[in-house]
């Protein structure tokens, strides 16, 4: 008996049946996907969470959240002793309580070189500026990757690659490093971010400094008159000054969960943020956000003055790749005004939301939805607003 084979059509209909199924099941297992790296996210900033405590326990206090104020006539090179031209902040801190030792030795072995020789890393070595305020960007294991610090959700984590590497000279030989290359970049670039509280972080102002006639410049001091900054930047620190924000986080904070009045469980102290590639081609976008090794103006912290992936774009000096999107929406703005402030916002790639660290270690997703008011209360350590995140 001879065997009948399929026809065409048949073979049409089960090809059609096939992709009609794949259609079907692509979407079930790409929600399972971003489950899976949502839930890795919020597991990445409890072990944040953990090691915020842990830090608090040892020292008394939590982290500063950015050492460098920015407006300072310092000298000196210590952050572990609160210079304010150190480029440090709270990812330095914590690196011992989250199994990164040999990366927290590094940083203090650059410093006691910086301090002992004076070697430069940058082009102007005569000029302490240039040569203390991105301390870190120099230390062995700067442009290391470290997983809990990286969202699976963001194709853009774990950067480490800097367009227009100017900051080439390594430690400890002093000697350029080929461009673009991890080594003379600005160092590992992170998702998750401490909250300074519910307003910009500073306002910049376009003035004269250190001899030269052009560039943007940060006054961290929210809401004050910029002057004070400006001659805070000449060697007299303006009052504040990039203290005093309204948040757990900020320069030169040494908060603790006490001082948090509000509730830590009413609290943000963590949440996340997208990294943005530089533009390497043309004159260059070089995007600071989530730079953990030379924090200028607030690149590892946040605000919550506007709600989680907010349309309105978070404002930067020339540390901003602005022609970068997320879901279609312009991420970052550059400055160019005097009085424009300086601001991140929470974002992410989850769906309808980001997940939050509150001051009691629970991490929880705040929806884009929520209540702004509600939002921007969640971002104040002793602002007295009623309720929290429901």
């Amino acid at each position: 008996m001879s065997r009948r084979a399929f026809t065409l059509i048949e073979l049409l209909v089960v090809v059609a049946i096939i992709a009609v199924l794949v259609g079907l099941l692509l979407p079930a297992v790409q929600k399972v996907r971003e489950a899976a790296a949502r839930a890795k996210c919020a597991n990445n900033l409890k072990q944040l969470g953990i090691a915020l405590h842990n830090f608090e326990t040892a020292r008394g206090h939590l982290p500063m959240g950015q050492v460098n104020e920015f407006c300072s006539g310092s000298r000196t090179v210590d952050f572990m002793t609160g210079d304010e031209w150190s480029r440090a902040g709270w990812y330095q801190y914590l690196l011992p309580f989250q199994e990164q030792q040999g990366i927290y030795d590094s940083m203090l072995g650059y410093v006691a070189y910086q301090m002992n020789t004076g070697a430069p890393y940058n082009v102007a070595p005569t000029n302490w500026k240039h040569r203390v305020n991105a301390i870190m960007t120099g230390a062995t294991g700067h442009h290391t990757a470290v997983p809990t610090y990286a969202c699976p959700s963001d194709p853009n984590a774990r950067k480490n690659r800097t367009h227009g590497a100017g900051w080439a000279y390594a430690w400890p030989t002093a000697v350029p490093r080929p461009d673009f290359s991890p080594e003379s970049g600005q160092g590992f670039h992170g998702n998750y971010l401490l909250c300074h509280g519910d307003g910009v972080f500073g306002r910049y102002e376009y003035q004269t400094y250190m001899g030269t006639t052009n560039g943007w410049y940060k006054c961290m001091n929210s809401g004050q008159n910029t002057t004070t900054c400006r001659d805070g930047c000449a060697g007299t620190p303006g009052p504040d000054c990039g203290r005093n924000l309204r948040g757990v986080f900020f320069a030169k904070s040494r908060v603790r969960v006490t001082d948090v009045t509000d509730g830590a469980s009413n609290t943000l102290f963590g949440s996340e943020g997208v990294v943005a590639p530089d533009v390497f081609t043309g004159a260059g976008a070089n995007d600071g956000r989530g730079r953990y090794f030379n924090m200028f103006d607030g690149n590892a912290l946040f605000s919550t003055a506007e709600r989680p992936n907010t349309t309105v774009p978070d404002q930067s000096v020339n540390f901003c790749n602005d022609e970068f999107t997320v879901r279609g929406r312009v991420t970052c703005q550059k400055a160019t005004t005097n009085g424009s402030p300086g601001v991140y916002y929470a974002r992410s790639y989850h769906h309808g939301g980001v997940n939050g660290l509150f001051g009691d270690g629970a991490v929880r997703f705040v929806p884009d939805s929520v209540n702004p008011v509600v939002y921007r209360g969640l971002g104040t350590r002793a602002g007295g607003e009623p309720g929290g995140l429901e």
